[in-house]
């Protein structure tokens, strides 16, 4: 049985594709990515919060920024 993905009506984007086009800022950390990090970290309580796009990249970040080496 094949599951179609929910597809809710492009009425309810337009007008945030609008401000998204506006800024001209189409990949990350525009005013959408910036303004979500500051939200999830308010909702958790926490100072610092960071984005990444799959866990790998937030991994391999955490091991540098540790200077964690080795296998």
């Amino acid at each position: 049985m094949l599951l179609n993905p929910l597809f809710l009506h492009i009425e309810e984007f337009i007008d945030s594709l609008k401000k998204i086009w506006s800024s001209r800022i189409l990949t990350n950390n525009g005013p959408f990515h910036k303004e979500f990090e500051e939200t999830l970290a308010s909702y958790l309580g926490v100072k610092y919060l960071s984005l990444f796009s799959n866990g790998t990249l937030a991994l391999i970040t955490a091991l540098q920024a540790l200077r964690i080496t080795g296998r």
